[in-house]
């Protein structure tokens, strides 16, 4: 079973298995009565400034590529995104 620190995952690259770049971790939003995190808010790679969240049980963490890797296409993940505020 591999470790991994909540602090090392803020900004880490979200890519899907194929290789495409999706974006990066923005925030983390860990239970603290379960002890587990819930979900990542993911920022979309682009200018658009959108945010999505993710249920970590959707992540799968790469050590060999350093980054979190998501089965869900851009398109899925424009479509469901929040753009963030001002």
């Amino acid at each position: 079973m591999q470790r991994l620190k909540l602090s090392r995952l803020i900004d880490i690259p979200v890519r899907h298995p194929d290789g495409q770049a999706l974006g990066k971790v923005d925030e983390i939003d860990f239970d603290p009565v379960r002890g587990s995190v819930e979900r990542i808010i993911l920022e979309l790679d682009n200018d658009s400034k959108l945010r999505v969240a993710v249920p970590w049980s959707q992540l799968r963490y790469s050590s060999s590529r350093h980054c979190l890797e998501l089965e869900i296409g851009r398109d899925t993940l424009e479509a469901v995104a929040h753009r963030r505020g001002p």
